[in-house]
Parts: structure tokens; sequence; C-alpha cells
């Protein structure tokens, strides 16, 4: 079984490996962390709170972000 966990990572890792990430700092200080995909119509996803990334999101919508 641990030998398997390795290859459930794997999608995760393979998906970020395409992504472009960058950072913007705005004029009033703030930093802003920009994740780039695919080559389809911007969406722009703005969280809040502490701890929520866009992690979740892509977890659950995987493929079908490429298509915005």
């Amino acid at each position: 079984m641990k030998k398997l966990v390795p290859l459930f990572l794997l999608p995760l890792f393979w998906s970020q490996s395409f992504a472009q990430s960058h950072q913007v700092l705005t004029s009033d200080g703030e930093l802003l962390h920009i994740t780039v995909k695919g080559n389809g119509i911007p969406c722009l996803y703005l969280h809040g709170g502490p701890g929520s990334g866009s992690w979740w999101l892509e977890k659950f919508m995987g493929e079908e972000l490429s298509n915005f």
C-alpha cells in the first residue's frame, strides 16, 4: 500500500508542473499569488479567509478549470 501512495499523488504534482505561478506586489504593499493554467477564457478566483487556497478548487474542478 505504501508503494501506491506516490501513484495517487502523481496527478496532483503533474497538474502543478504545467501551471505558471508568480507573485505581484501591489502599490499598497499587498503580495498577490497568481497561478495561470490553460488557454481559454480567463477566470478570476478570489478567495478569502486563512487556509482557503485554490487547492480545493483544483481538486474538485480539475481539468474543468482548463476550459475557462
